[in-house]
């Protein structure tokens, strides 16, 4: 068999060995490959960027022989899906630079594996605060998390609060008052998770921080940081806070580092560097310095992923001093070794840097509002439910082919009743701009963007989502929506109540379809129908059998 073998030098082809602890580490093999072509490779280039070094055996006992066979893309190519396939594993193999896969699903994990991610919160006599940072953090859209509470020996009812939460992933530290800092390490101590998520006790998570976050994580040099919003606790006015890139460059200009609660940092790393035990305050700028130093490399994920809460109580007001001394300190040991010459070229360098561009940007009240504490915002939600006894007014009704009714109803949500919501809770609801009372009013038109959105969601979800099996025809901007029933698929009916019933003749689509405002979602086998009755209707008889695209 040697003698007649050809070498295969490439890596893969299913040769890998690895250790459990690895497999956990990178959640195993990416579940979005479900056809041969990539998957070995994609996995063992993950490997690697996750800090382990790959071995490549050499032993004369040792030999393993591939199986010659006809190529298995030659069978593929047969297939118009698996093609497609293909071409996906080919796209995460090239472009995919993350190492942790399945964070969203992971359809067959290992048994017993750690969270991926620990949420780490020191608090002392905050109570009333903690409530919002850990419901804020049970919304997560991703959830392989864990939530890691050190009490730094409050004397309030917080020990109370915690052991009340019935979620397993919230656990408990309580330890006699020794500072910030040093509850923050025994977080890090009690951590469980790949990675340290930190958040302050006085701050909330956005819904889309841990999920955006780990994309942006590329091997296990990352840190990862994110902008924020600062809202003031009294009058809910908010103000987004962009940043620059974190490097050396940027660090030695003023010694800034990202905002604390916005941090996402293998946890190893927090455990070889840790916090100063000797600092009062400024424990989080001179960290991140430190770990910069250390050669971890920084990455925005280019969105705002905290709500940060101005009050009188913060660090940054009551250890004011202590603060900007730590900070000068941290300063002056990142910029010792450089001379006059670099600082001034350094600053001439980064003088027109921008900042990371976040989509946030002129859209907080539309994208940040609706998840501020209860005594700042009322909150709009459609939510989805059976209508069958009762009474509310929906504003999108369907009609099941099992008979059943179901709607989308307008109502109120408190923070308590996001949190029943889980992960669904960041698309499902509806905010404005602040008015003069500190509160939040709804604009109309974003209401409708909502309900369009909505509609659209539900419709293809009733038609299905395979390629080419969907179609949307929508004209003007006014009316509602309405879908035409196919193979036992459910009627939806939207604001304006009109229902396009395929039984009635053709001709009727078309002066439908004319009439602004309204839409249809069909399947691939009445499009034809379909585009003939628009022609008839809208674009005239003489164009019906013109190339349109």
């Amino acid at each position: 068999m040697r003698r007649v073998a050809t070498l295969r030098p490439r890596w893969g082809m299913g040769l890998t060995a690895v250790s459990r602890q690895i497999v956990e580490r990178v959640r195993g093999w990416d579940e979005r490959f479900v056809i041969y072509g990539g998957e070995d490779n994609d996995f063992a280039q993950r490997v690697r960027r996750a800090g382990a070094r790959v071995c490549w055996p050499h032993d004369d006992a040792f030999h393993l022989f591939h199986m010659w066979h006809p190529l298995t893309s030659a069978a593929h190519a047969l297939s118009a899906e698996a093609t497609r396939q293909i071409r996906r594993n080919k796209d995460i193999v090239r472009n995919d630079r993350t190492f942790v896969r399945n964070s969203m699903q992971w359809r067959h994990p290992l048994r017993g594996a750690a969270p991926l991610v620990s949420v780490v919160v020191s608090t002392f006599n905050r109570r009333r605060m903690l409530q919002d940072t850990i419901n804020s953090v049970l919304i997560q859209t991703m959830q392989d998390f864990e939530i890691v509470v050190v009490d730094d020996g409050s004397t309030d009812d917080t020990a109370d609060y915690v052991s009340s939460i019935a979620d397993p992933r919230v656990r408990y530290v309580r330890q006699d008052n020794a500072g910030i800092a040093a509850a923050r390490n025994r977080g890090t101590d009690e951590a469980r998770g790949q990675f340290i998520a930190v958040l302050d006790d006085d701050d909330l998570m956005l819904p889309w921080r841990l999920e955006c976050q780990l994309a942006a994580v590329e091997d296990s040099l990352t840190a990862v940081f994110g902008s924020f919003v600062n809202f003031n606790d009294a009058t809910g006015e908010m103000v987004l806070t962009s940043v620059k890139e974190m490097t050396v460059l940027t660090a030695a200009l003023a010694g800034g580092a990202p905002g604390h609660s916005t941090w996402l940092i293998p946890r190893e790393w927090m455990a070889r560097v840790r916090y100063d035990e000797n600092l009062t305050s400024g424990v989080d700028n001179d960290l991140a310095l430190r770990l910069l130093r250390a050669g971890v490399r920084w990455a925005s994920c280019g969105r705002a992923v905290v709500l940060r809460r101005m009050h009188e109580h913060q660090v940054t007001v009551s250890d004011n001093t202590n603060q900007l001394g730590s900070a000068s300190a941290a300063y002056n040991r990142l910029t010792f070794t450089a001379s006059l010459h670099q600082l001034d070229a350094t600053r001439e360098a980064s003088a027109g840097e921008p900042r990371v561009k976040l989509l946030e940007t002129g859209r907080v009240d539309e994208l940040v509002a609706a998840y501020l504490p209860d005594h700042l915002v009322r909150r709009v939600r459609l939510r989805r439910m059976e209508l069958n006894g009762i009474d509310a007014v929906p504003s999108i009704t369907i009609e099941r082919s099992d008979g059943v009714r179901e709607g989308f109803v307008l109502d109120a949500p408190t923070w308590d009743q996001l949190v029943e919501l889980g992960p669904e809770a960041s698309s499902s609801y509806l905010f404005a701009a602040p008015v003069g009372t500190g509160r939040y009013s709804f604009d109309p038109q974003i209401l409708h963007s909502l309900q369009d959105a909505e509609a659209e969601r539900v419709l293809r979800e009733a038609v299905g989502e395979r390629p080419g099996d969907v179609a949307m025809a929508h004209r003007g901007d006014e009316g509602g929506y309405a879908r035409i029933t196919l193979d036992g698929h459910p009627t939806v009916i939207i604001e304006s109540g009109t229902v396009a019933d395929p039984a009635r003749p053709p001709h009727w689509w078309g002066e439908w379809l004319a009439r602004p405002g309204e839409a249809i979602v069909s399947n691939a086998s009445t499009l034809p129908a379909l585009r003939d009755a628009w022609y008839r209707a809208v674009a005239g008889e003489e164009r019906r059998h013109a190339d349109l695209g």
